[in-house]
């Protein structure tokens, strides 16, 4: 399957997740995801999730993916709340879909925000389904899963 990853992630998606992690309770969300490009070896994002109990607003970020040679690819995100991650990865090719594996290379917290050591994403890209997993550290927490969610195309 050879296939153009702007055009696999090309649009909106939704969907929900959960999420957890030693210093919250557990928490399910909804989720709104839009993935954009102009021809330009990048691919715009934003995404939001809301409370699935609630419905109130619970995180938005945006950022750029770019797309690099040999498979490789670079990240950068802003979070609402405070951060900014750069992250460095690769895109893999598999028979059915797309694997998209980054590790932070840097996390930069502004002055008011919480303080996140490392990031994680393992993102899964099928024609109408995105999968993903989000692992982080913050100090005295090890590199542990905080998000999955499960979008499809809209």
């Amino acid at each position: 399957m050879t296939v153009c990853l702007q055009d696999m992630l090309g649009g909106t998606w939704k969907g929900e997740g959960r999420g957890s992690y030693p210093t919250i309770q557990d928490f399910t969300y909804t989720e709104t995801t839009s993935f954009a490009h102009v021809g330009k070896p990048w691919i715009s994002f934003n995404q939001s999730t809301k409370s699935k109990e609630s419905g109130a607003p619970l995180h938005s970020e945006s950022g750029f993916l770019r797309l690099l040679p040999e498979g490789k690819i670079e990240l950068v995100v802003a979070h609402a709340f405070g951060i900014v991650e750069i992250y460095t990865g690769s895109i893999q090719e598999l028979e059915d879909h797309i694997v998209l594996e980054l590790r932070s290379a840097a996390v930069v917290s502004s002055p008011s925000a919480k303080v996140v050591e490392s990031t994680e994403r393992l993102i899964e890209v099928y024609p109408d389904l995105l999968r993903y997993s989000f692992l982080m550290a913050i100090p005295d927490y090890p590199h542990q899963l905080h998000l999955e969610a499960e979008l499809k195309r809209a």
